[in-house]
């Protein structure tokens, strides 16, 4: 969604006129002031982003969250199949490493999708890490919700 950035060093997502615009403002406040005194706006930046930058925005965002994002959203993002408009190689890397899933038609975090015995250990090694419920198939890589 939109977000609108107030006040100093404020960043922002603003959808215009079929756009996705990044928006920042000055990030001191003097210089903040300064700038709305002149212009009537602190921002100092706004830029189109492409299509590259709204997909890797919207799944950093995106697998924040536990429902993570659905496929279709990425694939309206970037325009094409989801076959075309993701790294397959790296997908299935980061799948067989159990950092995302595919589950119900969404692409998430993996590691929610452990099995319930798993216990997250930060002196572990999980490059080869792979849940007991996940497995990687020739669609990407499926859970057993």
């Amino acid at each position: 969604g939109d977000w609108l950035g107030v006040g100093p060093g404020a960043h922002g997502r603003l959808s215009l006129a079929g756009r996705r615009l990044a928006t920042e403002s000055a990030r001191l406040p003097e210089a903040w002031l300064r700038r709305v005194e002149a212009t009537g706006s602190g921002e100092t930046t706004r830029l189109a982003l492409t299509t590259a930058e709204r997909l890797a925005e919207l799944l950093l965002m995106g697998l924040r969250l536990v429902e993570g994002v659905p496929l279709a959203r990425i694939e309206a993002e970037a325009g094409r199949p989801l076959e075309q408009a993701l790294d397959r190689r790296a997908l299935e890397r980061l799948a067989a490493a159990g950092l995302v899933a595919v589950a119900a038609g969404r692409l998430v975090e993996g590691l929610q999708h452990m099995s319930p015995e798993y216990k997250y250990d930060e002196s572990e090694d999980y490059s080869g890490s792979i849940s007991t419920r996940c497995r990687v198939t020739s669609d990407l890589y499926s859970c057993n919700d």
